[in-house]
């Protein structure tokens, strides 16, 4: 069985570093690196341009290898992104890139379906009413780092937030804020 976001519990988990401003813009705008492992070899190559397409394709693995279906959703849906790395899995393929200073990712199954995306951004900037929204629910909390899903049909946003005893993320999805993990600090 495919899990319908595989990379939940890793945003999730990931999320949680996001929670010190320290490393929010570092964290946000890493290249990807890989390693040997299940997954196969990897290599960050630039391979040569696709047919009508100008610019590179980098990857973990051969332009052969990228499903053609996951390719053609891309280009339609992001042809405007430049330098975006193909990176194939176990389970199916993580397209990721950097524009306007945000990191976005793109996951599609084995056989080229789109599952959903997924774009990081700063917490300052959600939109107005969302901000306002939390600020009355948590009052005296900061925002951190957000992440706006979307499997194109419904979007939710997973925010991070914390105040000087606690660390919380919590999910906004069809006008309900809900809180998912709360975690207090320890004494120093």
């Amino acid at each position: 069985m495919i899990h319908p976001f595989p990379a939940l519990a890793v945003v999730a988990a990931i999320s949680l570093t996001f929670a010190n401003p320290t490393y929010a813009q570092t964290s946000v705008s890493f290249q990807p690196s890989f390693n040997d492992g299940a997954d196969g070899p990897t290599h960050n190559s630039t391979l040569p341009p696709a047919v009508n397409n100008e610019k590179p394709i980098r990857s973990n693995v051969s332009l052969n290898e990228i499903n053609i279906h996951a390719y053609r959703h891309f280009a339609k849906n992001y042809g405007d992104v430049a330098d975006e790395f193909w990176n194939k899995t176990s389970w199916g393929y993580v397209v990721s890139f950097m524009k306007n200073k945000e990191r976005t990712e793109i996951y599609y199954q084995l056989n080229g379906n789109f599952q959903y995306s997924a774009r990081y951004f700063q917490g300052q900037d959600i939109n107005k009413d969302l901000k306002v929204l939390l600020a009355h629910r948590y009052p005296g909390y900061l925002l951190d780092v957000a992440v706006e899903i979307s499997d194109g049909e419904n979007i939710f946003y997973q925010i991070n937030i914390h105040n000087s005893e606690k660390a919380s993320i919590v999910r906004y999805c069809d006008g309900k804020l809900e809180l998912i993990q709360e975690m207090t600090y320890g004494g120093l």
